[in-house]
């Protein structure tokens, strides 16, 4: 039973129900084309985009038990693993991608935590705005199109992160771990 409860916990589900109206359905499969538009036109526009692996609270939950662990998202330390500023021929690519991914809207959902180790800061001028990606469930949190995500999007967000020599999976937690217990023995 817990097994079979487990593995649906992080299943992918339609969201289609018979419950929505036509025009509910017509206002969210504009999302998608809405939502490329809107990284089209931040990447077009950045003069730097760089992407960063992060810690999130969530990483400290296996050894929530340990001393001084965090118990909360405002207890947990946030850690920067490794960072990549892109090139200019790296953005290009990201552009292209970008125009070029399929843009009907994501209509799964996942029941999986929401746990971002991957941002992405667009930087143009005095402008800036950041997406942060969980690659565990396909999720992102973005205020620039704050509405689900077009389908063609993670493969595109993949293969910029993975192409600019950044990691899609790691052993997240172990590595929060280390880096917090390094932190502890350089403030002793």
């Amino acid at each position: 039973m817990i097994l079979s409860i487990a593995s649906f916990a992080c299943e992918r589900q339609h969201s289609g129900t018979t419950n929505q109206t036509d025009q509910e359905l017509l206002r969210v499969a504009s999302y998608g084309p809405a939502f490329k538009k809107a990284l089209i036109k931040r990447i077009g526009q950045s003069d730097s985009i760089t992407i960063t692996e992060q810690s999130d609270w969530t990483d400290f939950i296996p050894r929530a038990s340990m001393e001084g662990a965090p118990r909360t998202e405002n207890d947990a330390p946030k850690y920067d693993y490794r960072s990549v500023c892109l090139s200019k021929l790296q953005i290009s690519a990201f552009l292209y991608a970008a125009e070029g991914m399929e843009e009907a809207t994501d209509d799964l959902y996942t029941f999986c935590g929401f746990q971002p180790h991957h941002r992405i800061d667009f930087q143009s001028g005095e402008d800036s705005s950041s997406m942060v990606v969980c690659f565990e469930c396909d999720g992102i949190e973005w205020k620039d199109a704050d509405f689900k995500e077009p389908k063609g999007l993670f493969p595109v967000l993949k293969m910029v992160i993975e192409g600019s020599g950044l990691s899609i999976v790691r052993d997240w937690p172990q590595m929060a771990i280390e880096r917090r217990e390094q932190d502890a023995a350089s403030n002793r």
